[in-house]
């Protein structure tokens, strides 16, 4: 089987060459260009999913990769909301869209870390201390991103959708996001 002991997917090829003139589709159809806002979005979140990967697999701590493996999904969950159009109503309606349960969920775990935590008031230089506590700062950095070009996204195509509600709990949850993970890196530093 080559260089893999398995296939785990029945693709003949991953390349199409379907993008070659510079136009993807969207989730749910629409061939738009390479260079729109949702595939700056979607690539902004897609590499917070992917840097989120290591440094799961770098915490060590069971919950904190559980926690962070939920992160993902919620990350899956806010790229299907900007790569599925509103207009194709019966497809939207299958999506888990973010709840405010979700951005709730994020403050609680917060303060229960703060709780725990003194956190000094002084500028913090990532990667003094440890390595996992650079890779969360990381994170939150890529995440803060994210949100800037989720709030881009909202301002150019999507205040007007009729999905602005959900578009606006996505942004407000990478808000959060990117606190917890400025606290989940001073833990890791203890």
């Amino acid at each position: 089987m080559g260089l893999f002991a398995k296939k785990a997917l029945d693709f003949d090829m991953v390349t199409t060459k379907g993008g070659d003139g510079g136009k993807s589709s969207l989730y749910s159809g629409e061939f738009i260009f390479k260079n729109d806002i949702h595939f700056t979005v979607l690539g902004d979140l897609d590499e917070l999913n992917s840097w989120l990967g290591v440094v799961r697999n770098a915490a060590g701590v069971k919950i904190r990769q559980t926690l962070i493996h939920d992160i993902q999904n919620c990350l899956y969950r806010i790229m299907s909301v900007v790569a599925t159009s509103p207009t194709n109503a019966e497809m939207y309606a299958t999506l888990k869209v973010i709840q405010e349960a979700d951005v709730i969920g994020l403050e609680h775990l917060q303060k229960k870390l703060l709780a725990e935590l003194e956190i000094q008031p002084a500028f913090i230089v990532p990667g003094e201390v440890n390595g996992l506590s650079a890779n969360f700062d990381f994170a939150r950095a890529i995440t803060r991103r994210c949100e800037r070009s989720m709030v881009d996204f909202i301002v150019q195509a999507g205040s007007a959708q009729s999905n602005a509600a959900d578009l606006y709990l996505c942004q407000k949850y990478l808000n959060r996001l990117s606190d917890l993970l400025f606290v989940l890196a001073r833990a890791a530093e203890l």
